[in-house]
């Protein structure tokens, strides 16, 4: 759960949700 390419996803993911 420590995936540089997870992790990536999840700020971006958590981003898109601030955006809303």
């Amino acid at each position: 759960m420590c995936s540089a390419k997870s992790h990536s996803s999840f700020k971006i993911y958590s981003g898109a949700q601030i955006a809303i």
